[in-house]
């Protein structure tokens, strides 16, 4: 389970101290080895439950049960039993994108969602579609799946700004192909050989097996680009503060939570027009710049412009990024969780 989840189910109890909430996941990714712990949410993985899927629910004598996917069969199994007595939500971020394998299973999910799930709860406008295509109905679906934690948040009075001794382009997430951190090292290294861009850096975090390459990639560099083990929350803040833009170039991207951290920080941000978070969290022009999927050319166009910009320019798009980003909040993740329980 992620951290931002986390937090959301962490909100939604201490708001509401009547409600009790049981979590039964898979353990931490070691790509992404998020800190999960506190006292208020029992956290129990399924690769040490002394127990069936099925006896650990029926202990919990459940008001809701929210399933993230519908892979997992002894899941649906627990769906099936309780869907016609209580609130039971699938939760979904894959996108319509019209391939023929997603319309072979539109055609069939019509007969067998609903056997498991009353409702779907999707991240934005993209994965909605798809949820209408599986035959839910408006009433059924619900946006604002993931918000990025609280703790990612400028004051008021604070905007990006390149006061700074040069600025910087930051990367955050796994290195793994379909990502493309390659692709952004490679990019910028091209433009760091022209005079203009000599004050810019890049910085890239995470872990991944493209690590050493993204390494050897950073030292041929001698300072431009720099290397970084995954951060926690607290430490990412600095990173996302510290920064003047930020770039996802991922070519799979079902959301893209960082985007939307990013965006709560006043970044202006470069992502892909296949990016689930696109158009939602990134109004082309307005607070960043949205390059043609798999066209490396029109990303190195894009990114030539996002470095080209004024300061004015970049503290417009950062002003843009922050009010964006506050139509998601882990507030309104808990009204929607209270929406299904009333």
């Amino acid at each position: 389970m992620p951290r931002y989840f986390f937090e959301c189910l962490t909100y939604f109890v201490r708001s509401n101290p009547n409600y009790s909430v049981f979590c039964l996941c898979n353990k931490p990714s070691e790509d992404a080895p998020f800190s999960l712990s506190n006292e208020e949410i029992s956290i129990e993985f399924l690769e040490t439950l002394d127990r069936s899927v099925g006896e650990w629910v029926d202990d919990k004598s459940p008001s809701l049960i929210f399933a993230a996917g519908w892979t997992n069969s002894d899941y649906l199994s627990v769906c099936k039993r309780f869907v016609r007595q209580i609130p039971v939500i699938v939760g979904m971020d894959n996108l319509w994108n019209g391939a023929l394998k997603q319309r072979v299973f539109c055609l069939f999910s019509r007969f067998f969602l609903k056997k498991y799930f009353n409702h779907i709860w999707v991240p934005g406008s993209k994965h909605e579609r798809y949820a209408r295509k599986l035959g839910f109905s408006a009433n059924a679906i619900r946006r604002g799946l993931y918000s990025c934690e609280s703790i990612y948040t400028l004051d008021e009075d604070e905007i990006k700004n390149s006061s700074n001794e040069y600025k910087e382009v930051l990367f955050v997430g796994r290195f793994v192909d379909y990502k493309r951190p390659r692709l952004l090292a490679e990019t910028f290294m091209e433009l760091i050989k022209e005079p203009e861009f000599k004050d810019w850096r890049l910085k890239m975090i995470g872990n991944g097996p493209l690590k050493n390459s993204l390494m050897q990639m950073a030292d041929e560099t001698k300072g431009f680009i720099s290397v970084f083990d995954f951060q926690q929350s607290t430490d990412l803040k600095t990173s996302f503060a510290r920064a003047s833009v930020f770039c996802l170039p991922s070519s799979n991207e079902h959301w893209g939570v960082v985007v939307h951290e990013a965006a709560s920080m006043g970044l202006p941000i470069i992502i892909s027009d296949s990016c689930g978070s696109y158009p939602d969290l990134l109004e082309d022009g307005l607070n960043g710049l949205v390059f043609r999927d798999k066209d490396e050319l029109d990303f190195k166009k894009k990114l030539r412009k996002m470095l080209s910009m004024s300061e004015a320019d970049l503290s417009r798009m950062s002003k843009n990024s922050k009010a964006i980003a506050q139509s998601i909040s882990v507030e309104n993740w808990n009204k929607t969780m209270l929406g299904f329980l009333r």
